[in-house]
């Protein structure tokens, strides 16, 4: 999960690139703080790690 105003979107780009295996990355509205403690994002965040480690740690 990012955004365009959290901290380096081209390095977490060019990381999510470079990942073997199963992944995804969510793309969303928010500044890098946002991500630690405020809503909708903290709640977005958690329930998209949750869906992607339930499908991907079977």
């Amino acid at each position: 999960m990012h955004s365009e105003d959290a901290a380096i979107p081209d390095g977490a780009r060019r990381f999510h690139a470079g990942l073997a295996g199963r992944k995804d990355i969510l793309w969303t509205q928010g500044s890098q703080f946002d991500f630690y403690d405020q809503e909708p994002q903290v709640t977005l965040a958690a329930d998209t790690a949750a869906a992607h480690f339930g499908r991907t740690l079977r």
